[in-house]
């Protein structure tokens, strides 16, 4: 049993794939002294995410139209439904 042998082209066929590939935002953070270590850094960008959201919602809300016109009064209501003299 002890001398079996698999061969393969790949030295770690499941791990990490070789070579960098994508945009490091956590290690950039790390970089210029914003965050520790990865979990700081992940917590830096969820903090930031949210802030967008947040922002995002204010924008939103604040677009709309800035004076609410008032309710109908009641007369208004009951003068428009009543016949008038040159309806009859």
């Amino acid at each position: 049993m002890d001398d079996i042998r698999f061969s393969s082209d790949q030295n770690d066929e499941f791990g990490r794939p070789a070579g960098r590939r994508g945009f490091n935002l956590g290690g950039m953070l790390i970089r210029w002294g914003i965050a520790k270590d990865r979990r700081q850094a992940e917590y830096v960008m969820l903090g930031i995410v949210a802030l967008v959201f947040v922002a995002i919602f204010f924008l939103l809300w604040g677009s709309g139209s800035p004076e609410i016109p008032p309710p109908p009064s009641p007369d208004g209501i009951v003068s428009q439904l009543s016949p008038t003299s040159h309806e009859a």
